[in-house]
């Protein structure tokens, strides 16, 4: 017996029945959700195909290890590097940024720029993690003038500002600021929460 993967109905005929695969397991779409499944697909392929244009023209290159061609059925396999560091910046990510907006060269320009931003922030953290790793090694504590942040303070601090940027109200990225600059003093007056682009901003005095 052969059902619809979408809609559901049951023991769909020889003629009625489409056959894909995904995730290795064997799937079938009855007449009238294949026609939708088709369509859906291609307007996925042009969405790639656009992404990929754009990204092409601003210099950055599709990479794949698929010599086909486009992956409009596998999006997320499509990555482009943004930085010599290495950052990849997927389809499926230009995408989620882009939700509500149109696809043009001055949004995906923005969301490169965020995602270079980003990284930065996720290099700066790995190189404190690994200072502080390097420094109970060798002192046997941590002595960098930063303070931890316990669980239950941060949960604090983002509940109190909605986990949203107080400046831009974006919510990804999010890190926990000293108003006044000083590392040790963790009073709730003195802390707010900001996105990486936003807070690098601030320390850089950048409006």
């Amino acid at each position: 017996m052969v059902n619809c993967y979408k809609c559901g109905m049951k023991d769909l005929g020889f003629f009625n029945r489409r056959k894909y695969e995904e995730k290795g397991k064997r799937i079938f779409y009855c007449r009238d959700c294949n026609k939708e499944h088709m369509e859906n697909l291609n307007n996925l392929k042009e969405k790639v195909q656009k992404v990929t244009d754009i990204m092409e023209e601003l210099g950055f290159y599709e990479m794949s290890d698929n010599d086909s061609g486009v992956l409009y059925n596998k999006p997320n396999l499509i990555y482009f590097e943004i930085d010599k560091k290495g950052t990849k910046l997927t389809f499926d990510m230009i995408m989620g940024r882009l939700k509500g907006k149109e696809i043009n060269e001055g949004n995906i320009e923005e969301v490169i720029e965020y995602e270079k931003e980003i990284a930065k922030v996720k290099m700066r953290e790995k190189k404190f993690k690994l200072r502080e790793k390097v420094e109970k090694e060798v002192y046997g504590k941590i002595k960098t003038k930063r303070q931890i942040f316990d669980n239950g303070l941060k949960e604090s601090i983002y509940s109190r500002y909605n986990n949203e940027c107080t400046v831009c109200g974006g919510k990804e990225g999010l890190h926990i600021h000293h108003k006044d600059k000083n590392p040790k003093d963790n009073k709730m007056n003195n802390l707010t929460l900001l996105c990486g682009v936003c807070h690098k901003k601030v320390h850089m005095k950048v409006r």
